[in-house]
């Protein structure tokens, strides 16, 4: 009887409170009131309950649902929101403020292009509206349109130049696009202006960091704590930048101020983690960030969880916990490389080398992604491509084991680096058996010229092994660095004694033969290598131009056939450029067409066969061709389409094919190049010039933009503009190397060759194998303003990198030509003038050798076939000098 009676009880507590509803006699504008007051008071939930109440009772009253969806936002509850204040715009469509926080809600829902085309309109209508202008703002710049977002912050700033919204954004806006000066003026102003500004307080501290001002940052840290005592989130913070700096004992004191306030908070927990990791305590570390993950998962304590693994030597714990922090943000570059990494130290060599290859396919300057490809490579035995990537790592970051050892991955973020010499030298002390130590540091030694301590740390690591191919081939570099050539020639010939399949060495005996004017000499090394590895595409090649050079044709062809059956693309080019070279442009196409049959779209054969159809006079088969180049590689194929169209007198068809391209893409400056190389072509200067002008309007960051105005200028020979053009250029990108050629070039052609020498030495400085300038800078130093054994090594340097560069062969040969080397300089000084048979001064330095050699019927038959073509007036004089001489010698 009891349970019946409880039950009884139960029945009419339901149907009593069920009975209540609806029965409310407070009207919907004293719901709505009420609403407001529990809303002052901060309970929200209270709030929510009356505001929904009032609706019940009219679902159209709008000032409730208003006060709904601001209570949501209010409390994050975004998507609530936005979907309350979509009705509220729905019954009030001119309600400004409601289409404001709808904005703002859904910035926050990530909804980035409702909300941009909800803040337009708006502004169309209200173009002072502060609040639009830096919503608008976010908009833009979570829309990745980091120029719209500028512009808009400072349309604020114009308003309102002490709306905090606006300074700030504006700041993060330069803090994205690396003005760091900018950005923390603008947020030292805001503090300065307004302590309370907590924002902006956050912001500077975070910039400070990302400029690499660890003291500044700190400092700014202590200044919010100062504001906002107490700060959880800042204390936290600036016990991260404490240990960042190599503050452990400043940032354990914090850590244990946050324990005595907030012993359970996970920011308290993570920063005693970190204090832990940071006195390398891994184990008690790993603890600690484990249970700060529990109560706050990020990708920070699970990248920071993974090193501490890592340090333990817990490799598949800390693989689990690298990937999770790639399951958070697969971009996170750090994370891939710690993956790459501990694959390695798994001994799973090709899982290793993938991962690392990812990151460089995302930042293919990743000097440590080189670095793990590398190393896997020389564990693997594969000297040749581990070294490329070794030197390609050292090359791009000679500090990079030092940030291994002394900073760590964890610190690698922050960008801290020092002098690379202790540190490398300290690994080779403490692991002698890793030989890619060894190799960075001697690297290192190398590239600072210092050759007596790279020659002692190379012969330390000599074990009588295979791997001593490497150290031999590196001490070979040293001993001519000292000029020792003969030192370096036995160390590469016991390179090749230790492994036989390496082929570093046979190059390197093959480019001193060659800059010596020995080609079988040169190509007995390729021969030696292709006996033991038959199909080297790179060998092939090199014997086949070598080959050429000595005029056996027979044989080149023969290698190049060798090079095109390995299957390769590249071995297709090359013998169907000898095949062209030789006249037999039919044979050349077919032997496209077969490469083509393999790999239908490759940009290199759709290239080369457009170009030899070209020269077939073949126009309507070669636009065929370039038309699919452009769907398959557009930067390639565009150009020399509408080139093509140019060169068949259909200049209207061009340019339909460049404005479609603008209208197409609209902010890539590829259309806006098309159109005013068609300008070039036609010589209308001015409207091409037009045309760049109105791109560079659109496109803010758009080089080549500038360059091609620049190019316009010098054809218009108006060159004080292009020299303006080219140094503005500079000076807006001082990376970009093209405008420093450029500009030493313009120089050079003018006679100013102590400004170009200038320039050229800078464009090496930046790239020490930049060709275009290892080429002029050696023809200058021929020239009489420099060194001939250094201009010997820069055309030298310049022909291994282009083997078949007719360009670089003509000033080997004018280097060894001014050296007095006739002979060594014939071969290339014939090569060239036979692939660039409309260049006067090849065959002018061609007819200067052969004089030199006394083949004075050589040398007038030559000079005689330059004197019927246009020429300069110093290549008159030269031709008109030569000629006298050979008259008294007749």
């Amino acid at each position: 009887m009891k349970n019946l009676k409880d039950l009884t009880r139960l029945v009419l507590v339901v149907l009593l409170v069920f009975s209540c509803f609806g029965c409310d006699s407070r009207t919907k504008e004293q719901l709505l009131q009420e609403g407001l007051e529990l809303q002052e008071q901060k309970n929200f939930t209270g709030a929510i309950v009356l505001f929904k109440n009032a609706l019940e009772k009219d679902p159209n009253f709008f000032e409730a649902r208003y006060q709904l969806g601001l209570i949501y936002s209010a409390n994050k509850q975004y998507l609530k929101a936005e979907k309350e204040l979509e009705k509220v715009l729905l019954q009030d469509p001119g309600n400004g403020e409601a289409l404001l926080h709808l904005a703002d809600v859904r910035l926050k829902n990530n909804h980035v292009d409702e909300a941009v085309s909800l803040l337009e309109g708006y502004l169309k209508e209200q173009p002072s509206s502060v609040r639009a202008h830096v919503l608008f703002g976010r908009g833009m710049a979570l829309s990745g349109n980091l120029d719209k977002s500028e512009a808009a912050y400072q349309k604020a700033l114009a308003l309102d130049n002490t709306h905090h919204g606006a300074r700030n954004g504006l700041a993060r806006v330069y803090g994205a696009t690396q003005r760091f000066s900018a950005a923390l003026a603008l947020l030292r102003e805001s503090v300065e202006d307004d302590p309370q500004n907590k924002e902006a307080h956050y912001l500077l501290m975070q910039l400070e960091g990302a400029a690499g001002n660890g003291d500044e940052a700190i400092a700014a840290g202590r200044q919010l704590l100062k504001a906002f005592p107490g700060e959880l989130k800042a204390t936290y913070l600036l016990g991260v930048l404490e240990l960042n700096r190599g503050g452990a004992d400043a940032a354990k004191d914090l850590a244990a101020d946050l324990a005595a306030r907030y012993p359970e908070h996970p920011y308290t927990i993570r920063l005693q983690g970190l204090v832990l990791y940071a006195e390398q305590k891994y184990s008690e570390a790993a603890e600690k960030l484990q249970q700060s993950l529990q109560r706050m998962s990020d990708l920070s304590g699970k990248y920071v969880l993974g090193l501490a693994y890592y340090k333990e030597g817990q490799y598949e714990l800390a693989l689990n916990q690298f990937q999770n922090a790639l399951d958070d943000q697969p971009e996170h570059i750090q994370a891939r490389l710690m993956v790459a990494q501990t694959l390695f130290r798994q001994n799973r060599l090709d899982d290793s080398r993938v991962a690392a290859e990812l990151v460089l396919k995302a930042d293919p300057k990743n000097a440590l992604a080189h670095d793990i490809v590398g190393s896997v490579y020389l564990a693997q035995g594969d000297f040749d491509r581990g070294m490329s990537a070794i030197d390609e790592a050292v090359k791009l970051a000679p500090d990079l084991v030092d940030a291994q050892l002394k900073k760590g991955m964890f610190h690698l973020t922050q960008g801290s680096f020092e002098k690379a010499e202790e540190p490398l030298a300290e690994v080779v002390r403490m692991t002698p058996e890793l030989l890619n130590s060894r190799l960075l540091l001697a690297s290192s030694y190398l590239r600072r010229q210092d050759y007596v301590k790279a020659i002692d740390v190379l012969q330390k690591g000599l074990k009588g092994g295979e791997e001593d191919a490497v150290i031999h081939n590196y001490l070979a570099a040293a001993y001519l660095g000292q000029g020792q050539t003969e030192s370096a020639l036995v160390e590469l010939k016991k390179a090749k004694e230790s492994k036989p399949n390496y082929l570093s060495p046979y190059i390197n005996l093959a480019n001193h033969y060659l800059t010596r004017g020995e080609l079988k000499r040169a190509a007995g090394e390729y021969q030696a290598y292709l006996q033991v590895v038959p199909d080297n595409l790179r060998a092939l090649l090199s014997l086949g131009t070598i080959q050429e050079l000595e005029k056996d044709n027979q044989g080149a062809e023969k290698t190049f056939v060798s090079a095109a059956e390995t299957g390769a693309p590249e071995g297709h080019i090359a013998l169907a450029m000898f095949l062209g070279r030789q006249g037999q442009m039919q044979k050349a196409l077919d032997v496209l067409q077969e490469g083509l049959a393999q790999q239908a779209k490759h940009p290199g054969l759709l290239e080369l066969k457009g170009k030899m159809l070209i020269r077939q006079k073949q126009f309507a088969e070669a636009q065929e061709v370039f038309q699919i180049l452009s769907e398959v590689q557009p930067a390639k194929g565009l150009p020399l389409l509408v080139a093509t169209l140019v060169q068949q007198g259909h200049v209207e068809q061009a340019e339909k094919v460049a404005r479609q391209q603008v209208e197409r893409a609209a902010g890539d400056p590829q259309g806006y190049l098309l159109l005013a190389e068609i300008y070039k072509q036609e010589q209308k200067f001015s409207k091409g010039i037009e045309v760049l002008e109105q791109g560079l309007a659109m496109i803010k960051n758009a080089p080549a933009l500038h360059m091609t105005r620049a190019a316009i200028y010098q054809a218009w020979d108006k060159k004080n503009q292009a020299l303006e053009v080219y140094g503005e250029l500079r000076k807006q990108y001082p990376e970009y190397l093209p405008a420093t050629f450029s500009l030493a070039a313009l120089h050079d052609s003018r006679g100013d060759k102590r400004q170009a020498l200038s320039l050229y030495r800078a464009c090496l400085e930046q790239d020490a194998d930049y060709l275009p300038a290892l080429n002029n800078l050696a023809y200058l130093y021929a020239d009489n303003y420099g060194d001939l054994d250094e201009a010997l090594n820069m055309a030298g340097r310049a022909l291994r990198s282009q083997p078949t560069n007719a360009g670089i062969m003509d000033t080997l040969g004018y280097v060894l030509l001014r050296m007095e080397r006739f002979t060594e300089a014939l071969p290339y000084l014939q090569k060239a003038a036979q692939m660039l048979p409309k260049e006067p001064l090849v065959k002018i330095h061609l007819g200067q050798a052969y004089f030199g050699l006394e083949q004075f019927v050589e040398a007038q038959k030559v000079l005689q076939q330059v004197q019927t073509g246009r020429l300069s007036e110093t290549e008159t004089l030269q031709v008109e000098k030569l000629l006298q001489e050979l008259a008294t010698k007749g």
